[in-house]
């Protein structure tokens, strides 16, 4: 079933409603595993941060001593808030990558050793959305005009943001916004006119202080995100990975749909969306973002398992999946 999932692509801002309503009641239902991996370009490199309080502290210094950790890295990230964090190495899309991550994530282990006080911030190389100028304002426009619906859906568990998320990483969507505003009627610039501005300041959402280099792969050449909350559940981390990873491969994508993005934020104006909205349950927004990112069904329902938040916990463990009757 997984591998019928992976191969349709359905377009699901044009369901009807029974079809609809059958998608999301699978995908809401959908008891999602910890992939193996999730089919992004092998050339995508990425990285985490994953805060956590001290508690722990000792188990996880002793399991990241083992020799197959040597490479992660553990630091202390705000000592007025007691929270540490976890950097990974440089990680890509294979089955040893998840399964270290899985097993540091049980080493963090008990709930509350993840608060609310913590985030979960996602590392990408630059040389992933390139040297293109153009692919650079798409990701502003892209970005600026579903802020909200990728807000919520990296509060994973959670209907609403960690404390102190404005304060470490507040919204872009304005910034992005009036950006690409300047630069869209423009046949002259460059990637650094795209970025120049908003690579100053670290605590935004996504944070662009650290691209050097869109051309290649460089140390701390980075795109990061900031947003997600903290998390010690890996799928929540390979579901915003995911999304982070999709979503700038899709403002390189030569049929970017300028049209339908622009149509959207339009909309959202009108609606007047700000970020005290940003729990709300937006679903035309939700399905449209999903349609344009997303390459197949099974990724689109793992996104809409985490984005509606079933009362249930994401597992990982090997459960029956409930499937979408429409296959």
């Amino acid at each position: 079933m997984t591998d019928k999932l992976q191969k349709n692509n359905t377009i699901l801002s044009k369901l009807n409603m029974t079809e609809l309503h059958q998608f999301l009641n699978c995908a809401s239902k959908y008891n999602l595993t910890l992939r193996e991996k999730t089919n992004i370009p092998s050339d995508a490199t990425f990285g985490f941060e994953l805060e956590f309080l001290k508690q722990n502290l000792t188990q996880i210094r002793n399991k990241l001593n083992l020799s197959k950790f040597t490479k992660w890295n553990l630091c202390s990230d705000d000592a007025i808030r007691e929270i540490y964090e976890i950097q990974t190495p440089i990680l890509t899309d294979t089955k040893e990558s998840w399964s270290e991550l899985d097993e540091i994530c049980k080493t963090v282990g008990l709930e509350n050793i993840v608060n609310t006080n913590c985030g979960a911030h996602i590392h990408v190389g630059a040389q992933v959305l390139g040297p293109n100028p153009i692919a650079w304002l798409n990701y502003l426009l892209l970005i600026s005009t579903y802020e909200n619906i990728i807000f919520r859906f990296g509060y994973g568990e959670d209907s609403h943001p960690r404390r102190y998320l404005e304060g470490y990483a507040s919204s872009v969507a304005q910034d992005f916004w009036d950006r690409y505003k300047e630069l869209r009627e423009s046949h002259y610039y460059d990637v650094n006119d795209v970025i120049k501005g908003l690579n100053v300041v670290k605590y935004k959402a996504i944070n662009l202080v650290n691209v050097k280099n869109p051309e290649k792969e460089e140390y701390k050449n980075t795109i990061e995100i900031r947003h997600p909350n903290g998390t010690n559940n890996p799928i929540i981390w390979q579901n915003n990975n995911l999304l982070t990873l999709r979503t700038i491969l899709y403002a390189k994508n030569p049929e970017f749909d300028t049209e339908t993005i622009l149509r959207r934020k339009r909309i959202n104006e009108r609606l007047g969306i700000k970020f005290e909205n940003y729990s709300d349950f937006q679903l035309d927004a939700a399905l449209e973002f999903a349609d344009l990112i997303y390459t197949n069904d099974l990724e689109k329902i793992y996104f809409f398992n985490q984005y509606i938040k079933p009362k249930k916990k994401l597992n990982s463990g090997k459960v029956k999946s409930k499937t979408f009757s429409k296959y």
